[in-house]
């Protein structure tokens, strides 16, 4: 029986492909400018950028794009007549921290957004390739779906959730609610998307709101990944679809739509490589560009191994006094041969010297050292 099936299934012809390359066609081959439209500047690094118009001034175009600064995500924005030449401002248009705008909303430690807020996703009059994109109101408020960061002090930290901005001029934004419409909280939150909320970009059609969005979690192949799924609001619900800290917006079964691991290794949209804890097995919570193979937590608990010197790469050693020296330049610098065994160093013999406390105050961040000057 399993044998007939088998031969049934492979006598069936493949899907045929969306013919994509010839949709797309049109639109390939731009030219790009060597000039920054938004040069790096003093307010942190930009990301995320969109770009939008209003109704009321047909001949501006405004750029709303995210900021980090090495604390947290803040939003501001920039204006252009001609989308090549920017004049972007000083002035932040949405933040959670005190004193920023919104003025009425300084977000408290806990909360989904707490770490910052990245625009992605307006509410749109028209989503075609070739119309404008004009911001369209819905209950009398423009609407921005934004990813929500919990934490401070780094980019994409998780878990991270997905909450809505509105403005009356499309200018000036204020937080539409305190609950996020899409956490890893969620009751019908799926195995796909339960590490990570990020990038839901927002639409209307045929009735209802839809949103697709990234999210990070374990793929079929149990590979740590991020995918893609969609998530649908009735208009009569009204944005931001949530009610008594609660979401209303119903994920789509056979989320994730756009999935990973299904092409071979080294493919653009195969699973990102995210490691395994070597401790105990369980998936590290980002990648590991220094190799450690451990989570934050098991490197907070364990014995550190051996800092590394940036500048050599060779680990260091203890020594008396407890300062620590690189133990190649040691070796070869930290007695010259025209002094005694026991003369203090002089000046300039050793190439790296630092005072660490006592193991148990030792904090476990990153274990390469970032200060270590060159011989």
């Amino acid at each position: 029986m399993s044998l007939a099936v088998g031969l049934l299934l492979r006598s069936l012809p493949a899907v045929a492909a969306l013919p994509v390359k010839e949709w797309s066609a049109k639109y390939r081959n731009w030219h790009y400018y060597a000039d920054f439209a938004v040069p790096p500047g003093p307010l942190g690094w930009a990301d995320t950028s969109v770009i939008y118009q209003l109704a009321e001034a047909p001949g501006i175009y405004y750029m709303t794009y995210t900021v980090f600064d090495g604390v947290g995500y803040q939003v501001t924005r920039a204006e252009s007549s001609d989308l090549l030449y920017w004049k972007t401002s000083a002035n932040f248009i949405y933040s959670p921290r005190n004193g920023v705008p919104p003025l009425d909303w300084n977000a408290t430690e806990g909360e989904f957004d707490y770490g910052g807020a990245s625009f992605i996703g307006p509410l749109l009059n028209n989503y075609s390739m070739e119309a404008p994109r004009v911001l369209k109101r819905s209950g009398g408020s423009y609407w921005y779906a934004y990813y929500g960061q919990p934490r401070r002090g780094g980019l994409e930290l998780d878990p991270g959730g997905s909450g809505f901005a509105r403005s009356a001029d499309g200018l000036d934004w204020e937080r539409a609610e305190a609950t996020p419409f899409l956490a890893t909280s969620d009751p019908d939150v799926r195995p796909w998307e339960q590490a990570c909320e990020y990038a839901p970009y927002l639409l209307e059609s045929d009735g209802q709101f839809v949103v697709f969005w990234n999210a990070k979690g374990p793929n079929a192949q149990g590979q740590l990944s991020e995918e893609s799924g969609i998530a649908t609001l009735p208009l009569s619900a009204a944005l931001p679809g949530t009610q008594s800290n609660r979401t209303l917006w119903r994920r789509e079964p056979s989320n994730p739509v756009l999935k990973t691991g299904l092409s071979s290794e080294g493919q653009y949209d195969t699973y990102q490589p995210y490691r395994r804890c070597r401790h105990h097995g369980g998936l590290l919570d980002r990648p590991d560009p220094l190799g450690e193979g451990r989570h934050a937590a098991v490197r907070a608990r364990r014995p550190p191994r051996r800092p590394r010197c940036q500048a050599c790469a060779q680990g260091v050693a203890r020594v008396p006094g407890g300062s620590r020296v690189h133990v190649l330049h040691r070796r070869r610098h930290a007695r010259p041969r025209n002094r005694a065994p026991h003369e203090p160093a002089r000046a300039g013999t050793i190439a790296f010297a630092a005072a660490w406390p006592a193991h148990s105050e030792r904090p476990a961040p990153c274990l390469r050292l970032k200060h270590a000057p060159r011989c």
